[in-house]
């Protein structure tokens, strides 16, 4: 996590990768919850957006950058409110440009609308960080949903450029670029890996990657005995070994693990912490064929 708002604080770019269940989603979560109550580094204004939502996935592009300035939006007016001030922002161009009954947007139009959003909002953050830094941050969760490449890709085989060449642009074209920091988060790291895309430069490549790992020995034990503790359980070192063998110390296993175990212990000691030697070697709860398929 330190490694990601050490990046947001250096205006850094960045896309985190890892096994499906890992805790790339709570991850990113963390850090902006961490950046939203930081007010010692600056004015953070954030906004998270799942791509993996059908809207998102079977939508335009224009969805996800509407979705960013309503965000962005809500966090400003929010943060004025906190801080005491006045400002409010309204009457933004791009939701003009989307509504209900208006002619069919264009790719120029919605771009041309979200930049002009974009730096109203930044100069309201700027009236709001007082001479601190001003930070917008754009966080995609299941960013590789929405890669040009996916069998379904839909829409996005053309809207994926649109949206981060937008970006991209948006970025190089501030005073400071740090201004402007987004994160990815995914499985699939091809899209930030391959110099080209469904035949066209792809706009993310080469941009900076970190990678999840299932968990060391030592903090697959911490989480199996924390999960352990809230029940009254206990486990020794030969089951956490086990059950670090068993799950390959990815989190969401260790936890289904824990789980499982917890429901093969009778009711009637459970909460007790000598509910393992009462019940048997924890192994030997491992070994049940509930736990192993």
């Amino acid at each position: 996590m330190q490694q990601l708002v050490t990046r947001v604080l250096l205006g850094q770019p960045a896309a985190v990768f890892g096994l499906r269940k890992i805790g790339k989603t709570s991850l990113l979560g963390r850090v902006q919850d961490l950046l939203d109550s930081d007010t010692s580094s600056g004015v953070n204004v954030t906004a998270f957006l799942r791509c993996n939502a059908a809207r998102l996935r079977g939508g335009r592009w224009f969805a996800v950058v509407s979705d960013l300035i309503a965000q962005w939006t809500k966090r400003i007016n929010d943060i004025a409110v906190n801080q005491g001030s006045k400002t409010q922002v309204r009457e933004l161009r791009l939701p003009a440009v989307l509504a209900t009954g208006r002619p069919a947007p264009t790719d120029s139009a919605v771009g041309e609308a979200f930049e002009k959003d974009v730096a109203k909002l930044m100069k309201a953050g700027r009236s709001l960080a007082d001479a601190r830094s001003i930070r917008f941050i754009a966080i995609f969760d299941e960013a590789d949903r929405l890669y040009p490449s996916a069998p379904d890709a839909g829409w996005w085989k053309g809207d994926y450029f649109s949206l981060w060449d937008t970006l991209q642009s948006l970025r190089a074209g501030l005073d400071d670029p740090a201004e402007l920091v987004y994160f990815l988060g995914g499985v699939n790291p091809s899209g930030v890996e391959a110099g080209s895309l469904v035949q066209r430069p792809n706009p993310l490549f080469e941009l900076s990657k970190i990678f999840l790992s299932p968990l060391p020995r030592d903090e697959s034990d911490s989480l199996l005995t924390g999960l352990g503790a809230r029940v009254g359980l206990t486990f020794d070192d030969s089951a956490l070994a086990l059950a670090h063998d068993i799950t390959g110390g990815h989190p969401w296993l260790l936890r289904k693990l824990g789980a499982c175990s917890t429901k093969l212990i009778p009711t009637g000691l459970q909460g007790s912490r000598s509910a393992r030697e009462q019940y048997g070697e924890y192994s030997s709860v491992l070994s049940q064929p509930s736990i192993t398929t």
